[in-house]
């Protein structure tokens, strides 16, 4: 016999108007008795729950795959450099020159990016909102 909350629940049987129901969570034999709930809907609520899994890993399936794709066609740091910038550039990133000033060029909404000997690459946005002295927040990769 277990109990869960009010009731308890023996083998599978119905007491009180709610169904007993096998809760894979809990070790094998024990049972988990939930009021007013039809097998069938629960049934349900574990098929949606596991299609939201599926599709979640089908997700996380397609980035590693696109990431593994990533590293396949860029076997150097300079070959990720110049496919990235690339890419910055589609988007709408402007290339700036890391010996040039910076301060007539950089503008409110703007998107940026510089690159260092061809192995390093710093993107940045400004905000809409940017008031010069309220500083920035970095998020960076190794």
């Amino acid at each position: 016999m277990t109990r869960f909350g009010n009731s308890t629940s023996v083998g599978l049987t119905k007491q009180d108007n709610s169904t007993t129901i096998p809760d894979p969570d809990l070790r094998p034999g024990l049972i988990k008795t939930q009021p007013s709930q039809h097998p069938t809907t629960v049934g349900l609520q574990r098929r949606k729950k596991h299609a939201k899994n599926a599709l979640s890993e089908a997700k996380v399936e397609s980035h590693a795959r696109s990431f593994i794709q990533f590293i396949s066609d860029n076997p150097t740091v300079f070959h990720a450099v110049q496919e990235l910038s690339g890419n910055l550039q589609s988007h709408g990133f402007i290339k700036l020159s890391a010996r040039d000033p910076w301060s007539d060029k950089i503008k409110r909404g703007g998107r940026y990016f510089v690159e260092r000997n061809g192995s390093a690459i710093i993107a940045f946005a400004v905000g809409n909102n940017y008031k010069p002295g309220n500083g920035a927040a970095v998020i960076a990769s190794h």
